[in-house]
């Protein structure tokens, strides 16, 4: 008796642990705008040396060439936040929640920090081209495209 009972144990235990685990997750959302706050998150906040801001904003438009030295140390430091932007601009649908009701008092805080992610992804862009990564330059600046695409749907 005590034979059987043990050989049946064993035998449980045997197929448990065999069984297919199968584990739930949860959905992905499908809205953008949730994944872009997260994206305002992660960002750090700019250095403060005006000299770097200058040159920030000139080569995000053109006027300077990409300086690695300078500014990739920048860029190091958001590069999850340019990341999870690039993948939130593949989703099909952006929704900021905004309370249109409230008419001119409708919040917007997401506006500068989008225009900061947004020049972030355009230097990241021109960092790729620089590094000779055109496909990964075209990329990013097409993120930038989907981005303003979505920000637009906020009514910016």
């Amino acid at each position: 008796m005590k034979i059987r009972s043990c050989a049946a144990i064993v035998f449980l235990l045997a197929t448990a642990s065999t069984a297919p685990v199968r584990a739930e997750t949860a959905p992905e959302t499908k809205n953008a705008a949730l994944r872009y706050w997260m994206a305002f998150a992660e960002m750090k906040d700019p250095p403060g040396d005006k000299a770097i801001q200058e040159l920030l904003e000139k080569t995000v438009t053109g006027e300077f060439a990409w300086d690695e030295k300078k500014l990739g140390s920048i860029l190091d430091t958001n590069g999850e936040a340019i990341r999870i932007m690039q993948r939130a601009t593949k989703l099909p649908d952006c929704d900021w929640g905004l309370e249109y009701g409230e008419g001119p008092r409708a919040s917007i805080a997401y506006a500068p920090r989008a225009r900061v992610l947004a020049r972030l992804n355009t230097l990241e862009g021109m960092r790729e081209m620089a590094n000779g990564n055109s496909g990964a330059a075209v990329e990013t600046w097409l993120a930038g495209i989907r981005f303003s695409r979505h920000l637009a749907n906020g009514a910016l």
